[in-house]
């Protein structure tokens, strides 16, 4: 395994492709897609993550299209605490459709006051074109700014983005005493300026140090993620459980949910 801080390149076992494998710096543009519409917690999850270290005085606008919200829920505070970053650091725009949030998020990077800038988008639009992106692109560059563009139930396209990643959820390894692991992404390299692409890894975030732990994955890596998926469902309870713990005696995993 690999231990990187997420504002620099990850090591690779090849050097051509160091370069093409970092998630993200300052003053770039990159896209994050999520794999499939139930992964979009996840893409969000570790676009938060690449930008929370960036200039920790500094604000972070989070911009999301107000239909991600309907699906998939509003942000936590809690939450954000839970995955070691500090939701004090956050401004949050709901944005009615998706030219509104592009044009908040172009407006967010021009701003040299901000350390970095997320947008959600759900779906296809026709605001976000290769113009659009130039114009996300060139103002991320001339001020400095980390900017991520989430893109949730969308099929990758044409953009002046640096890197496009897609991201999936995995399964965390439990810490001792059976108590919740780090949170663990599959990420695959879609797009890099480098010509780089189709790389895998398996990403875990660690909340206390703030840095990716990144293991190369070999081959395709989706049936696994699939195995996991066919496992029955936990129960209400919010909590980043561990696949890999076993199910302690006398407890179900196939009673309804609550609430």
């Amino acid at each position: 395994m690999n231990i990187l801080p997420i504002t620099q390149p990850m090591p690779s076992r090849e050097a051509a492709d160091g370069e093409a494998l970092r998630l993200l710096s300052p003053g770039q543009f990159a896209e994050v897609y999520a794999a499939t519409e139930a992964d979009a917690c996840a893409a969000e999850g570790l676009a938060l993550a690449a930008v929370s270290a960036f200039a920790p005085r500094l604000p972070i606008l989070w911009i999301r299209h107000g239909f991600i919200g309907q699906e998939t829920g509003r942000p936590y505070a809690g939450g954000l605490r839970e995955m070691g970053i500090d939701p004090a650091r956050f401004i949050i725009v709901h944005a009615r459709n998706p030219l509104a949030a592009l044009q908040a998020g172009l407006e967010g990077a021009r701003c040299p006051g901000a350390a970095a800038v997320v947008i959600g988008l759900w779906g296809e639009t026709k605001a976000y074109d290769l113009v659009a992106s130039r114009r996300l692109a060139l103002a991320a560059a001339e001020n400095s700014v980390a900017l991520m563009l989430v893109r949730i139930v969308a099929a990758p396209s044409p953009s002046a983005a640096a890197f496009r990643w897609s991201v999936a959820s995995a399964a965390s390894k439990a810490f001792p005493a059976n108590a919740p692991g780090h949170p663990v992404f599959e990420v695959k390299l879609l797009r890099a300026r480098t010509g780089a692409a189709n790389a895998r890894y398996r990403v875990e975030w660690n909340r206390d140090a703030r840095t990716l732990t990144a293991e190369p994955l070999a081959g395709d890596a989706a049936g696994s993620r699939e195995n996991f998926r066919d496992r029955p469902a936990l129960s209400g309870a919010v909590v980043p459980l561990s696949a890999h713990r076993p199910v302690p005696p006398g407890e179900r995993l196939d009673h309804p949910r609550a609430g």
